[in-house]
């Protein structure tokens, strides 16, 4: 997706918080390279304000709730996990190599997900592991399917569960079932072109997204194909795509084109259609529309984040637009009661009013890792809402706890590596596979 044969353009981006105007981290280790062309794609989000009302009102937030899976990009198929049990002090309770992480020529693209006793890793290699929540134990390690000669495209997939399958997507646009008990394959299907994200999984039906920006609808039983529906094919974009969202009968799905579509799940007739792009922005990414943050579902409200410039919140039933702000950012959108928490491009961290989408507060994360110099560029990923703390982990592999009522930074930890994927928290345990695909439980 993001080779010239794969007419993409892969960005590095950056985000993330800053407390009393100083710099919480110190020098990192050095991030791994991202794959292809890097463009300047820093945004200004000077027109976004805090509104004096909304940040007097007091911050209520769902109690936290245990969770015993994490099953799938971004928690469930509605992408909304609300607020998570989790403890306030977390040692590590293990650390293991989980397959072959990034590189100049491959990225991971998949965070890890957490059924049962068992906690599921894909790698660039197209390799899914199965580790046990316990002690790191591996289980087994299932080779997604291939072609000779085109293993070095393998990179990109994901993987998900459902109704007691693995299902798992790689860069060659391979669809696999896995066993989750020995990782044997049950069916493999190839449904279009290159697939670069994990595939979402409900109402009896996996929905995967190609690198052409087309959604299809295949079934579990057997992967036959239900139902494919295109979007406006875009050559350049972000690195990945948006996992599509499903609740009450209704899929979500976000394309490189910036276009964010509804249809209905058992046939993939299209309810209504929007697009996340500013008419204009003061950046470089002007000419970028990517939708590359998994759209989220709550409540009857779609909240949606592009890279073209714009966020929004549309009534599921009809697409209608409940409020828009100018905020650019590639990181899924975490909603919680009647709050959203969002990291943009450019490096801020933002509480919004669901109902009203109006601002409780922006914080300035670290942009840099040396921030005299402005060098060593921080790219940030999450957040996740887990005992009542906002987590954020960074390219420079630091992993930030952060105050939800008022985005102050409250404690930090490093690990060995880059993050560039999203935290997992289930069990009351936290997840984190890093660049390096090492993968770290804290508990």
């Amino acid at each position: 997706m993001i080779t010239t044969k794969h007419l993409r353009v892969s960005l590095l981006i950056a985000a993330t918080i800053a407390t009393s105007g100083c710099n919480p981290f110190k020098k990192g280790t050095p991030k791994t390279p991202v794959v292809g062309q890097r463009i300047s794609v820093l945004t200004s989000e000077g027109d976004i304000q805090v509104d004096p009302a909304t940040l007097a009102l007091p911050m209520t937030l769902p109690a936290a709730a245990a969770n015993t899976e994490w099953a799938q990009s971004g928690g469930n198929a509605g992408k909304s996990m609300g607020h998570l049990a989790l403890g306030n002090v977390l040692g590590t309770a293990f650390t293991v190599q989980a397959g072959r992480g990034s590189s100049l020529t491959a990225r991971l693209a998949s965070e890890p997900i957490v059924v049962g006793d068992r906690v599921y890793t894909i790698d660039t290699l197209g390799t899914v592991r199965a580790f046990s929540t316990q002690n790191g134990a591996l289980q087994w390690a299932s080779q997604t399917p291939s072609d000779r000669g085109n293993e070095a495209s393998l990179y990109g997939g994901g993987i998900a569960h459902e109704n007691g399958r693995i299902y798992a997507t790689n860069g060659l646009g391979y669809v696999a079932a896995l066993d989750p008990r020995t990782g044997g394959i049950v069916w493999q299907v190839r449904p279009g072109g290159p697939l670069r994200g994990a595939p979402s999984v409900a109402n009896g039906a996996i929905y995967v997204m190609s690198q052409d920006n087309q959604i299809f609808s295949l079934k579990e039983a057997d992967g036959k194909t239900n139902w494919s529906q295109p979007a406006s094919l875009e050559i350049a974009g972000v690195f990945g795509s948006a996992a599509p969202a499903i609740a009450q009968g209704t899929v979500v799905a976000g394309f490189s084109s910036g276009e964010l579509n509804a249809y209905r799940y058992e046939n993939g007739r299209q309810v209504w259609q929007d697009t996340l792009q500013r008419t204009s922005i003061r950046t470089s990414v002007s000419s970028l529309t990517d939708i590359d943050a998994d759209p989220v579902i709550d409540s009857g409200q779609v909240i949606a984040l592009g890279q073209g410039g714009r966020m929004v919140a549309l009534e599921l039933t009809t697409g209608q637009r409940m409020w828009e702000l100018n905020i650019a950012g590639i990181s899924t959108p975490w909603v919680a009661g009647d709050w959203v928490f969002v990291v943009t491009d450019d490096g801020k961290m933002v509480c919004i009013a669901r109902q009203t989408g109006k601002i409780r507060w922006i914080n300035q994360l670290p942009q840099f890792e040396r921030a005299k110099s402005k060098k060593g560029q921080i790219d940030y990923s999450g957040p996740v809402l887990a005992g009542n703390r906002l987590i954020v982990a960074g390219s420079n592999g630091v992993i930030v706890n952060v105050d939800p009522a008022t985005g102050s930074f409250q404690s930090q930890t490093r690990v060995r590596s880059g993050i560039s994927l999203p935290p997992v928290v289930a069990g009351s345990t936290l997840y984190v596979l890093d660049d390096n695909a090492t993968l770290y439980a804290f508990r």
